[in-house]
Order: structure tokens, then C-alpha cells, then sequence
């Protein structure tokens, strides 16, 4: 039985935990609960206050786009 098929079914989602460190966004593949995620604009302000934020893999790319425009840089 593949439990992150079952994960996925039960209303999870792919995901990205997300940290910025020295200015860097460090971000994992995770899955997570698809209601749990925070927005992009929550998850910004939480990595500004320097907290760990967890994203829908939907929003990834709109988090990455506005974290650029700012001047952040990535890390896989």
C-alpha cells in the first residue's frame, strides 16, 4: 500500500517548507494537509519574521516569483 498515494486522496497536497536563512530560501518537498497551507502573502510574512512557512505546491512559483522581486535567492 503506497501511503503517499493515500495522503494525497485523503486531502493532502505536495508541499514546500520553506526557511529563509542569510537571505537564501531553503525549501523541502514535503505533504501536507491542503486546508494547513498558508497563502503567499501569510507565508512571507512569516519568512520575514524569520518563522518556517509551508506551501502548496500550487503557490510555490507566486512565493518564488515575489521572494526574487525582493531580492532572495534559492537553495534546492
Amino acid at each position: 500500500k503506497d501511503d503517499r498515494v493515500m495522503a494525497i486522496a485523503g486531502g493532502a497536497t505536495v508541499a514546500y517548507r520553506c526557511r529563509v536563512v542569510d537571505n537564501v530560501l531553503v525549501q523541502t518537498t514535503t505533504t501536507y494537509p491542503s486546508s494547513m497551507c498558508a497563502t503567499v502573502d501569510d507565508a512571507i510574512a512569516a519568512l520575514a519574521n524569520g518563522d518556517t512557512a509551508i506551501v502548496s505546491g500550487h503557490d510555490k512559483a507566486e512565493l518564488n516569483r515575489r521572494l526574487t522581486a525582493a531580492g532572495v535567492s534559492f537553495r534546492n
